[in-house]
């Protein structure tokens, strides 16, 4: 509002557009479907792309119609998500701490050795196909159909099979094959304090890859 009110002092006001500045398909569709999902005082705090629209519409109306801006008392909810501990940990961060004792061409030197790897040995990336059995599998023990237990057997019998074809195909370096995990973020995030995972905010990664929206909620970091 404050920018616009500063062009409208050397423009007409009849020669301003107010539009978004980018694309929004890099932006979850709607908030209203992680009502009751995420944290109401985190929905507070977001904008996806239909109430990026409905905010360029709200500016056009406090600037041409008068209307009242809203109450803007954000900062309460947002020091609501602030860790103090993990702030101050991250301050007396020493870097020499976690700095390696030794240079990538000394454990390279050190792997090679130990694990008896040719000159140029052959893996994989790391993940192998997340099947449609895997997939049924996984919805069948988040809907309680199948135990714990039996969701584990299934998971080291694929990786079995993924050995099993490294195997045969003579690779070096064996992967697991990644069958237990979700989206490659959304796996490890979940097991983090300070992460908030979208139920329905799926936002474009690559082609036609899409990830759920991920959040960092502790605020420990600029992001």
């Amino acid at each position: 509002m404050a920018l616009i009110e500063e062009i409208k002092r050397h423009v007409d006001g009849d020669k301003i557009i107010l539009s978004n500045a980018a694309p929004l398909f890099h932006l979850p569709v709607s908030l209203e479907p992680e009502k009751g999902h995420l944290d109401d005082r985190l929905i507070s705090l977001l904008s996806f792309a239909d109430e990026r629209l409905e905010e360029v519409k709200a500016l056009k109306q406090i600037i041409n119609e008068g209307k009242d801006a809203p109450a803007q008392t954000l900062q309460a909810i947002r020091d609501e998500f602030k860790n103090e501990a993990v702030r101050e940990a991250i301050k007396n961060i020493d870097s020499e701490e976690i700095k390696r004792p030794q240079e990538f061409k000394q454990r390279y030197k050190k792997q090679i050795e130990e694990l008896g790897l040719p000159r140029f040995p052959t893996t994989t990336i790391g993940s192998f196909p997340q099947t449609k059995e895997v997939r049924q599998m996984r919805a069948k023990f988040r809907r309680g159909e199948i135990s714990a237990e039996e969701y584990e057997n299934f998971i080291k019998e694929q990786i079995k099979k993924a050995i099993q074809i490294q195997e045969d195909l003579g690779l070096d370096v064996f992967v697991h094959g990644e069958f237990e995990r979700t989206d490659m973020v959304e796996f490890f995030g979940e097991k983090m304090n300070g992460f908030a995972f979208t139920k329905n905010g799926w936002v474009q990664s690559y082609g036609t890859r899409c990830v759920e929206t991920t959040y960092y909620i502790r605020r420990c970091f600029k992001t």
